[in-house]
């Protein structure tokens, strides 16, 4: 029978929420970066050979991955919720943060090929071993840990009470 089943996101809700999450991960990223790049004095991408660009652009990328990532972890969360609890959050959160995680280096990696380096596979190893794309995925693993069990909340109906003078009956 339809319309008896739970309650899914319209998309707009659904695109509001990871908008919101998206907005949050870019604001942390560069929070920590520039926290990180503090306190061990180093560039985010040190390898002059890559362009000016090659950061940004990995930024960029990781974000809309992250934004198209977190739909369809939303999506799925929502069509799946029976089965769900905390263990499949955090292996969705932690699917977010794997799939930030390439998506950095891969960027830096085509950087690498569009600047024709005689080695960009070595760029992007570097840039692995360095702390900026981990700590990016932790963020995207945080971000959506965080976002999930809230927007699980708000389809279930959790409004926030009214207060005494939003009531009716006192008019």
């Amino acid at each position: 029978m339809p319309g008896t089943g739970p309650a899914r996101p319209s998309l707009a809700r659904a695109l509001g929420y990871v908008a919101a999450a998206t907005l949050v991960f870019f604001a942390a990223a560069i929070a920590v970066f520039g926290m990180i790049s503090l306190f061990t004095d180093t560039e985010v991408v040190d390898d002059e050979r890559l362009g000016t660009l090659a950061g940004p652009l990995a930024i960029g990328a990781s974000g809309l991955v992250f934004a198209a990532v977190t739909l369809y972890v939303m999506d799925r969360a929502s069509r799946v919720r029976a089965v769900g609890g905390p263990r499949a959050t955090l292996v969705r959160a932690a699917g977010v943060g794997i799939a930030v995680l390439v998506t950095y280096p891969v960027v830096l990696l085509l950087a690498g090929l569009w600047q024709r380096l005689d080695d960009p596979g070595a760029s992007v190893l570097h840039a692995l071993l360095r702390p900026y794309p981990w700590a990016l995925a932790g963020l995207a693993f945080l971000v959506v840990l965080a976002l999930l069990p809230l927007s699980q909340a708000a389809l279930r109906g959790h409004t926030p009470r009214r207060w005494y003078w939003e009531n009716d009956e006192s008019e």
